[in-house]
């Protein structure tokens, strides 16, 4: 689960900067 969690957590932070990015 905690793998899970760190996953979740680092395609969240992609994908914020992207969207802050484009």
């Amino acid at each position: 689960m905690c793998l899970s969690r760190r996953y979740l957590s680092y395609m969240f932070s992609h994908a914020f900067l992207f969207f802050t990015l484009h």
